[in-house]
């Protein structure tokens, strides 16, 4: 198999790695949320998990573009330890916020009703001082929250470094049988 295939198949792995998260994500939070969701059975869970791809796509697309862009350079330079090593903290980093931002969402959804939008950064970047005074205690009320979170992180970590970095080469045996 070519070196650049390789890549290419490595990148999908990867990517399949986050689309497996954000499904596991969407999942808690309709467990998180199954008070506002009662009529949820398994075909409208399918549903949601069918047509949550295409929003995932486009998340995911965004958050991995640097990665994307990187693991598709068909140079000879994406294959060194220190561009995997880069690799691997920009895939970490960048899936690590958004999948936060998912679980801020589980939480903040049974405030507003609504999933977040622009108008929640605003509110904690945009000088409303009553959220960020709030941190702890949503960390005291939603401690189980974080665990899965971390935990969550770590396993993408975890499956990130199952995957191979380089091709197996194949090694003929010269011996005649």
């Amino acid at each position: 198999m070519s070196t650049y295939l390789f890549q290419i198949q490595l990148l999908a792995k990867r990517l399949a790695l986050v689309y497996i998260m954000y499904t596991l994500c969407r999942l808690l939070f309709l467990a998180a949320n199954k008070l506002y969701f009662p009529e949820v059975g398994i075909g409208e869970l399918t549903g949601i998990l069918f047509y949550g791809l295409r929003f995932d796509t486009f998340s995911i697309m965004v958050s991995n573009c640097l990665f994307i862009l990187i693991s598709i350079l068909p140079l000879s330079f994406v294959s060194k330890p220190l561009t995997e090593v880069i690799l691997k903290w920009i895939f970490l980093i960048s899936n690590s916020a958004f999948i936060l931002i998912n679980f801020v969402d589980m939480v903040y959804f049974k405030f507003t009703k609504k999933r977040s939008t622009s108008d929640l950064s605003d509110q904690v970047f945009g000088g409303q001082t009553d959220v960020l005074k709030q941190i702890p205690d949503y960390i005291r009320d939603f401690w189980w929250l974080f665990l899965l979170y971390f935990a969550m992180v770590f396993l993408l970590a975890w499956a990130y470094k199952k995957t191979k970095s380089k091709p197996l080469s194949y090694q003929h045996n010269s011996r005649s049988v």
